[in-house]
């Protein structure tokens, strides 16, 4: 799952070229290779029967409201606690992209490599493996780092709690809408004298006496 998710993400970052694509398929097969070395030389040892019973449980997957009543209460405790993280984690997901054009590369390719782990785990919390356990610490580890980021880059966010009546948010767009109307005339004051300001006529008031 985090292969075809690593490749979207050297195409997002525009840094694509053979090289990079090259260096996921290597560190692939190094993974392969001495997978294979282990393989051949302790075939029996507990590292390999661990690896195959993790492959082989991997793939069947319940629902977690399914496995709700069958888990015990620990369990539990973990999902509740993975449900707070997600929330708090798609809180993040949101600010960022709020003000993804606003922030500069470093904070855009941290944002979109924790929002990534951070989807790929929840899909799999939400979704576990009949045996065996899910992703949720990334979940947990993508949500706290994705809050830290955002608070070290962007501060606490503010919510404003005051509540504008609707007649003053008319007033406004009225007053807005006159002011940009240029065949509307303007409010004079009555009783001020009007005073021309031409050249020909301080000449003359100058100069009359």
């Amino acid at each position: 799952m985090f292969f075809p998710a690593t490749w979207w993400l050297i195409f997002a970052l525009r840094a694509s070229n053979f090289r990079t694509y090259l260096a996921s398929v290597v560190g692939i097969l190094v993974v392969i290779l001495y997978a294979g070395i282990v393989w051949l030389i302790w075939p029996l040892s507990d590292v390999v029967r661990c690896v195959i019973e993790a492959w082989t449980t991997v793939f069947p997957r319940d629902f977690v409201i399914t496995a709700w009543a069958s888990s015990p209460t620990s369990m539990r405790i973990v999902w509740v606690v993975s449900a707070v993280a997600a929330c708090a984690g798609i809180v993040c997901v949101i600010g960022f992209g709020s003000k993804f054009t606003q922030a500069n590369v470093r904070i855009q390719s941290r944002s979109m490599i924790a929002a990534l782990a951070f989807f790929i785990a929840v899909v799999s919390t939400v979704f576990p493996p009949t045996q065996g356990m899910s992703l949720f610490p990334i979940v947990w580890l993508t949500a706290m780092y994705m809050a830290s980021l955002y608070i070290i880059t962007y501060g606490f966010p503010r919510f404003s709690l005051r509540m504008r009546s609707k007649g003053s948010n008319l007033r406004r767009l009225s007053r807005k809408a006159d002011s940009q109307n240029p065949f509307k005339r303007k409010r004079t004051t009555y009783g001020s004298p009007r005073r021309s300001f031409s050249r020909s006529s301080r000449g003359r008031s100058r100069y009359s006496s």
